[in-house]
């Protein structure tokens, strides 16, 4: 999942790996992973069935998309930010 599909979707975002895997177990399914994020934590998110999609960036920038000054090494989209994100015109 690219930075422009992160920022241009609608729905509500979850931050950090213990709020994603309580929102997958209220009903979100996806989820974005930095690429530097733990193994175990992917494969702990996938047994709880959420579809984990890869960010191509660490998780440094991934907490600058979304505006804080603190690494997020998981996202969970849930809502309308289900759907796939529709890339911004260039």
């Amino acid at each position: 999942m690219d930075r422009a599909a992160l920022v241009a979707h609608k729905g509500s975002v979850v931050l950090g790996f213990r709020a994603a895997k309580r929102a997958v177990a209220a009903g979100a399914r996806t989820v974005v992973t930095a690429q530097n994020c733990p193994a175990a934590y992917v494969a702990e998110l996938q047994k709880a069935g959420a579809n984990v999609e890869s960010f191509e960036g660490d998780s440094r920038e991934l907490g600058v998309i979304y505006g804080k000054p603190f690494n997020v090494a998981v996202v969970a989209l849930s809502g309308s930010a289900e759907s796939k994100p529709k890339r911004k015109a260039k």
